[in-house]
């Protein structure tokens, strides 16, 4: 039985999400923690839809929408991974740069990190409260969390802004815990941290957490260009229920279960490849099971699969002298770090522990290499 196009797509789309967490993981020493997440991510909302229209294939174009609506760059890794959905989705609405919350004030999304950001906070008296450096495949990105002051009046009352920074192919960086106070903007993707410290990337950008920013000459502007809130259009799918319900649920949780590492901590404690492995061809299979005559007796197999994953022994915790993939200081807090160790059968294995962070706590990274100074 030839099957819907795009229903088959969304089957496809499920092998290449389980295909690729296996390849990110396949090499400790090239973990992409963050891709790893987001591709995990994408099941949370269309697991559901996906089991959804093996039953209502009429429906099947909408999910695809659904799915690619989340974002811009959502829909364009559904394309890259799988070519022939483009022509499958609706078109693409109007990028906006800004959007209003739910009081209707106008809110910035992402932006490229300019030195236009000074104008609006007081930078030189910005404190790093969280400093990361890790592998991204074959390169490095770093992450920093500035709390700063407004340059604007705002309310009383109102939270604290918090600035998050993030630098992609990473050149070269340094923070020192005693030195986190004051941030400047200079060229390109490079950023000055407090005296000596510093990032230095091929491109940067700013996500700003600030409930008055529309209160600020930027934010004044952009109120003026931004269309109203528009109320949201609430999407609903068939129940899927029975046997079919039950392998959904079950594959619904282990991407839950993988996604667990976008908090770094949980890196090494989930077994990402096992869970790979286990899952590979999901998508494929739960097509399979729907067009057997024995369809419930199918549809149980395939639950017993994804919910009897024997999880290996916990690997040891990471050490500072490791080969690190990751390495985040939470100011007064703690430090955590990922790295790939060598595995007995030649492999390299993922670890991750969380340390102290005393005076003097230092990250690096130079030519690819994470180092850490406790």
């Amino acid at each position: 039985m030839k099957r819907d196009p795009a229903v088959a797509a969304l089957g496809t789309l499920l092998d290449r999400s389980v295909a690729r967490i296996g390849e990110l993981t396949s090499d400790g020493r090239f973990f992409d923690r963050r891709e790893v997440a987001r591709i995990a991510d994408i099941w949370d909302n269309n697991t559901m839809p996906f089991f959804a229209v093996l039953t209502s294939p009429e429906r099947a174009r909408e999910a695809l929408d659904w799915m690619a609506a989340f974002s811009p760059e959502r829909r364009a890794w559904m394309i890259q991974q799988v070519p022939d959905v483009a022509p499958l989705l609706s078109a693409a609405p109007p990028r906006e740069q800004h959007y209003r919350d739910y009081r209707d004030a106008v809110r910035p999304g992402t932006m490229a990190l300019t030195t236009a950001l000074a104008d609006t906070y007081d930078l030189a008296s910005a404190e790093v409260s969280s400093f990361t450096v890790e592998r991204t495949g074959s390169t490095l990105s770093a992450d920093v969390e500035l709390q700063p002051e407004r340059a604007f009046p705002a309310p009383s009352g109102t939270r604290d802004v918090k600035l998050w920074l993030h630098f992609s192919d990473v050149r070269g960086a340094r923070f020192d815990s005693d030195d986190a106070v004051g941030a400047s903007m200079l060229a390109g993707g490079d950023v000055r941290l407090g005296g000596h410290g510093y990032v230095h990337a091929a491109e940067a950008e700013v996500w700003i957490d600030d409930d008055a920013w529309h209160l600020s000459p930027v934010g004044k502007a952009a109120d003026a260009v931004t269309p109203p809130r528009q109320p949201r259009t609430e999407v609903t799918w068939p129940a899927v229920v029975g046997e079919a319900g039950t392998a959904a649920f079950a594959l619904y949780e282990r991407m839950l279960r993988i996604r667990m590492v976008r908090s770094p901590g949980m890196v090494g404690r989930v077994p990402l490849r096992t869970l790979s492995a286990a899952l590979a061809k999901a998508g494929s299979q739960a097509l399979d099971a729907n067009g057997r005559f024995l369809r419930n007796r199918a549809f149980t197999r395939l639950a017993h699969r994804w919910n009897d994953i024997a999880a290996p022994p916990r690997p040891p915790a990471a050490a500072p002298g490791d080969h690190l993939t990751l390495a985040q200081l939470n100011a007064g807090h703690n430090t955590i770090i990922n790295s790939a160790v060598r595995d007995d059968d030649g492999t390299w294995a993922l670890r991750s522990a969380s340390l102290p962070c005393p005076a003097g706590s230092a990250v690096r990274a130079e030519q690819g290499t994470i180092t850490v100074e406790l």
